[in-house]
């Protein structure tokens, strides 16, 4: 396992991090003790940072990480994730409060990274933030810079899903020390630079924004690097899980498999594959790779061993994006 610092937090962070979402569900659908070997053979393998969130499964997620660390006396770094309101009255400080307690209550562990888990809209989108709401005095990341202060948890955090411009201005507000990007070899547009000229059918473009961190030194966590299962031959997987505007599951499904059958097996398997891309993009510190079976995790450790594509590789995968996978 490598490691990588995290931005400005200092903190070396291996290059996979358990992901205990949803997509995959290790920490969620699993039998206890499966779930307590995956940690204790990822730990073992070199994984020091498991991301969880009170979502996930409806506060299950953490209430099964915190147990399974408690029971391997695991030292981790451990991150989780939390929402607020925007239409509620009730302030956002107290919100926050609530949710991060919730959170320490049900993991029964520390807290390194608490990430405000949403959607970012310049529009003022139903059920999303603006960066307005987030950035203005007494809003959303003054209530998060307090509860830092008063040693809820170490570092503050965003995922970076809903509209571009508006995570875009969040990032570039320098108060971040990580983010959750969301990048993979079918929308690989995170690591562009804005204003570059698009390509047909990516999906959402998120041009600018890995960008916009490595400005501001904030860590980037690359999510859904697997496309949510499409890229790693989980189709019915990935229609239940979009994150993304502009986003079609059969036609990621399609240039999933035009990716696969252009590369070949020469770089692993199709998961490696990803895995191994996502390792390769510039300015990126980690990937979240969500296990759903114990298969998955040393499949997935393989593709660090393996280590990053080579340049060919690469630029062939490039031109494939460029002519939308036909």
């Amino acid at each position: 396992m490598k490691y990588r610092q995290l931005g400005r937090t200092g903190a070396y962070v291996s290059e996979f991090i358990f992901g205990c979402g949803n997509v995959g569900g290790m920490m969620i659908r699993q039998p206890y003790d499966t779930m307590k070997k995956a940690a204790a053979d990822g730990i073992s393998a070199g994984i020091n940072w498991f991301d969880t969130a009170a979502m996930y499964g409806d506060g299950k997620s953490e209430e099964n990480l915190g147990k399974v660390l408690r029971d391997l006396d695991a030292h981790v770094h451990v991150s989780t994730k939390g929402t607020v309101n925007a239409e509620s009255s009730e302030p956002y400080y107290d919100q926050m409060k609530r949710t991060c307690e919730e959170s320490l209550a049900r993991l029964g562990y520390g807290i390194d990274l608490f990430q405000l888990h949403g959607r970012v809209s310049t529009d003022g989108a139903a059920r999303s933030l603006t960066p307005e709401q987030i950035l203005r005095p007494n809003g959303i990341l003054d209530a998060m810079e307090r509860l830092r202060d008063e040693w809820k948890y170490k570092w503050i955090g965003i995922t970076c899903l809903g509209d571009t411009d508006g995570i875009i201005e969040v990032l570039s507000s320098g108060r971040l020390d990580a983010c959750q990007v969301y990048i993979n070899a079918i929308n690989p547009t995170a690591a562009h630079k804005k204003g570059r000229k698009p390509v047909p059918a990516t999906g959402q473009d998120f041009a600018g924004v890995i960008d916009a961190a490595k400005k501001k030194d904030v860590g980037v966590i690359a999510i859904r690097t697997l496309a949510a299962g499409a890229l790693a031959g989980a189709p019915s997987l990935n229609a239940r899980a979009l994150l993304t505007t502009n986003t079609d599951p059969a036609d990621e499904v399609r240039k999933a498999d035009a990716l696969y059958t252009a590369m070949g097996p020469d770089y692993g398997t199709r998961a490696q594959l990803a895995l191994r891309y996502a390792l390769s993009i510039p300015n990126l510190t980690c990937v979240d790779f969500a296990i759903g079976e114990p298969e998955h995790l040393p499949e997935g450790l393989r593709a660090t061993a393996l280590g990053k594509l080579p340049k060919p590789a690469l630029d062939k995968m490039d031109k494939l994006f460029k002519s939308d996978f036909r």
